[in-house]
């Protein structure tokens, strides 16, 4: 086995989609920094921003289903295509074999495409907006960053089995359909359902209305200068901000499905945990309320060994009954 997954890591690296993926999955995150930053300088406002890009780092995420759809389609259409799969059989190789190291090449392509995307978001964000004023004015800056890298990192680790859970999917669909452009279409036709399901969940469970409300409530209209404020009346705010914040997230829950009713809501609150877009949303409501991962990530994580374990399982045993003639 040893020999066919060096074999395949041999071409990947040798795959120019692969770079072109690489330089995509950089490029995105810089371009998002740089437009964000201009826009704040033709406001006269250089790189001072009201806000945070924790939230980039987990909804960045995104693009990365997209560039995985198509890179693994077409890496793994070019074996059916060239007939290298039928080369492989022919010397020996075992089916299970084969679909595992294809399945280890395209994991690793999927984790580089996020780590880079990451690590552009992470050096751009910082260069351009390392002297956000509101931020400054917090008890814990790290540049553009309310979090740790360390903590950053957890966020990725998460989104990493996320990653992987859509590599398998898009290689299933890969060996099932045996077509680079059929095997394309249907993988970015998936992304984009599970992607608009998982808002139209995510919408339904938690109504934008019901948030609204909270913050009606608990966050009165009134006016106040935070350049005013003394350092102690701006540290005594924050801690009100804080507190606040926690009881519209407490409210938000009890409210959860309070909009559904009957199968539909059975059926949403089963896919509010289990979809992984919905999921990226529920991480990234809780980084804005800096309140770190939700307390029910072993139960997503769960989900995402299930689902990845079921897309393999299936590509299996359609790859060791596939007629390669």
């Amino acid at each position: 086995m040893t020999n066919i997954i060096n074999a395949e890591f041999r071409r990947l690296f040798k795959n120019k989609f692969f770079y072109i993926a690489l330089v995509l999955s950089f490029l995105v995150p810089f371009a998002e920094m740089t437009e964000e930053y201009l826009y704040y300088k033709r406001q006269n406002r250089g790189g001072e921003l009201g806000m945070q890009y924790d939230y980039n780092s987990m909804m960045n995420l995104v693009i990365f289903p997209f560039l995985i759809a198509v890179f693994v389609s077409l890496f793994i259409g070019k074996d059916f295509h060239d007939g290298t799969i039928r080369n492989k059989i022919a010397v020996g190789n075992k089916r299970g074999v084969i679909y595992f190291s294809e399945l280890a090449v395209c994991s690793t392509a999927s984790v580089l495409f996020q780590a880079v995307g990451f690590f552009s978001l992470y050096v751009f964000a910082n260069a351009y907006f390392h002297d956000n004023i509101l931020l400054k004015e917090r008890e814990e800056l790290r540049g553009a960053f309310v979090y740790s890298l360390p903590e950053l990192l957890k966020f990725q680790l998460f989104g990493m089995i996320i990653i992987l859970g859509y590599t398998s999917l898009c290689l299933l669909v890969a060996v099932t359909l045996s077509s680079r452009t059929r095997a394309v279409i249907v993988s970015l036709v998936l992304v984009v359902i599970s992607i608009s399901f998982g808002e139209s969940v995510q919408s339904s469970v938690y109504p934008i209305e019901t948030e609204m409300e909270a913050y009606d409530y608990y966050f009165p209209e009134q006016e106040y200068n935070l350049y005013e404020m003394t350092e102690e009346e701006q540290e005594q705010h924050w801690k009100e901000v804080e507190e606040k914040e926690k009881l519209v997230q407490v409210y938000v829950e009890e409210h959860r499905g309070s909009t559904l009713s009957g199968v539909q809501k059975t059926i949403y609150l089963v896919c509010i945990d289990t979809l992984a877009y919905c999921q990226i949303l529920q991480v990234d409501y809780n980084i804005l309320f800096e309140s770190g991962l939700p307390s029910k990530i072993p139960t997503f994580v769960l989900y995402d060994i299930i689902s990845f374990a079921v897309f393999n399982v299936i590509g299996v045993l359609i790859f060791s009954k596939k007629d390669l003639k």
